[in-house]
């Protein structure tokens, strides 16, 4: 995912004074079914977004559960969660449960769940700004940080302030939506853009990794931005995306079935 939260991640590693006090997991697998490994950290503070826990904890939950973790987990060091405020946090949210779990939840069915209650609740700057008053336990801190549409520099200061260096004058924030540089990444954006115009496969299912595997016929020409694709090489990847949307759309519907929904 490129969110917000996983720029001013980025950002933050880019600056040689903050950069070891910046992860994004506390958990990593060396290979997908070996047990997951617990990191040790060395230093106060950790940058961590709350999506990322969402992800890395159980698959998705509530934040509750996610801070409960954490709190029983790391005594001795003070996590820096990074909420995003914008609505669009909850389909992040949504498509990680649909490629983490497969559950077969309607959007807003999730939203009834627990973790998606919780999760709206974010959405609600009243309901951050009630997490932030009832965070009594001082190794827990939340800080709301709107879009990267938005200025961030308060954001960022108050960051800085709390690990108590002086936040830099001049910094960028990298979105990696300007260029397509990797073609993982450039054929999900292609999927996810084409799937606006078919009957079924809605684009969250473009981020199952099954879904990339079975895909992986499809080539894309080497390019920096949509407006590099001529008529032509558009019409080769429609027929071929048309192909691979027949095929996705009956193992999805079997999927489906599995967990006692239909098309």
């Amino acid at each position: 995912m490129k969110t917000g939260s996983t720029a001013l991640q980025s950002m933050f590693k880019r600056d040689s004074r903050i950069s070891s006090f910046v992860h994004n997991s506390c958990f990593y697998q060396e290979k997908q079914d070996q047990e997951k490994k617990e990191l040790t950290f060395t230093s106060e503070y950790v940058v961590i977004s709350d999506e990322n826990l969402s992800r890395k904890y159980n698959r998705v939950q509530s934040l509750e559960k996610s801070v409960e973790i954490i709190d029983g987990a790391m005594e001795n060091v003070t996590f820096l969660f990074i909420i995003r405020e914008q609505k669009s946090f909850l389909l992040s949210c949504y498509r990680h449960h649909i490629r983490q779990t497969r559950d077969g939840f309607s959007f807003n069915e999730w939203l009834c769940s627990p973790a998606g209650i919780s999760q709206v609740e974010l959405c609600d700057f009243k309901g951050v700004d009630q997490r932030l008053r009832l965070a009594t336990n001082s190794n827990l801190k939340f800080g709301l940080f709107e879009d990267l549409k938005s200025d961030p520099s308060h954001f960022v200061s108050w960051v800085y302030s709390l690990i108590g260096l002086e936040s830099p004058k001049d910094y960028e924030l990298h979105k990696e939506n300007d260029r397509l540089k990797d073609h993982y990444y450039r054929k999900k954006l292609f999927l996810n853009r084409w799937s606006s115009s078919m009957s079924f496969i809605p684009s969250f299912c473009f981020y199952n990794k099954v879904v990339l595997k079975a895909l992986d016929f499809i080539s894309l020409p080497e390019m920096d931005t949509w407006n590099d694709i001529d008529s032509e090489n558009s019409s080769v990847m429609m027929r071929k995306f048309k192909i691979a949307n027949n095929f996705l759309t009956t193992q999805y519907s079997l999927e489906l079935k599995k967990h006692g929904y239909a098309l």
